[in-house]
């Protein structure tokens, strides 16, 4: 057992200790991959479902749908089948509310301890420039490495935008280069050289730094915090909230 299914709760045999045993096993899961500093995609898994528990819980009218139906009435005549939403089975509900009430508590948990980590992933970065920094910051390459004795990973990114009808969001999508190992001859500054020779599309390209003072693994929780934290920080500073250098 490792992933759950989005619709756990409600799909499949609806037996309290049966449901019980695949939350616990998951948590089992999410808590090893924790323990050895491994955030994502675990984390935002773990939020996803507390998310659909919750609106669950409260009874939101579109989480209706996710529960099952069974058949009320078949007209074989016809060739007919109708169904029914054992949502309103009190004995379905009433064991629904009690997953719920047992899974949800130990989702937050979780979560908590994974947001513990993230923050002390977040807090140990450093966000350095490499060279000068022009105006325009939303495009460029990001130097990633885990500890300053450390290979660094290079990565090309991009600032996008989503809108919606309330705000705009800001990500970021990076594209894997290569990896440098910094040396007293090859330095950030001349590899930052190489890349503008090797890339013609970007002549006079942002690019960052990101350390990591702790040992952690790269692609599942140095990598995808790095990304936000580079987001903010670049949203700052266009902002005219200028960080301190060095900060994250």
């Amino acid at each position: 057992m490792k992933k759950l299914q989005p619709d756990w709760v409600t799909q499949g045999l609806l037996d309290f200790e049966y449901k019980k045993y695949l939350l616990l096993a998951y948590l089992k899961w999410v808590a090893a991959n924790f323990d050895e500093q491994r955030l994502y995609p675990f984390l935002s898994d773990l939020i996803f479902h507390y998310r659909n528990l919750l609106a669950i819980q409260r009874g939101q009218a579109d989480t209706q749908n996710a529960f099952p139906a069974k058949i009320s009435k078949l007209d074989l005549q016809e060739f007919k089948v109708e169904y029914e939403r054992i949502a309103e089975d009190p004995e379905y509900l009433e064991v629904i509310l009690q997953i719920l009430e047992f899974a949800i508590p130990r989702l937050e948990d979780e979560m908590r301890r994974g947001k513990e980590l993230y923050d002390t992933v977040e807090d140990g970065l450093q966000i350095e420039p490499i060279g000068l920094v022009p105006l325009e910051c939303d495009q460029g390459y990001l130097f990633l490495q885990a500890s300053s004795n450390s290979e660094a990973r290079i990565y090309e990114y991009r600032i996008t935008v989503f809108e919606s009808h309330e705000t705009a969001y800001r990500g970021i999508r990076t594209t894997y280069l290569k990896d440098f190992r910094p040396t007293l001859a090859k330095t950030f500054e001349s590899c930052k050289l190489n890349l503008i020779r090797s890339f013609k599309h970007l002549p006079n390209p942002a690019t960052w730094l990101v350390t990591s003072r702790l040992d952690i693994p790269m692609e599942e929780t140095l990598l995808p915090i790095a990304k936000r934290s580079l987001v903010r920080f670049l949203a700052m500073d266009r902002n005219n909230e200028a960080p301190q250098a060095g900060l994250a």
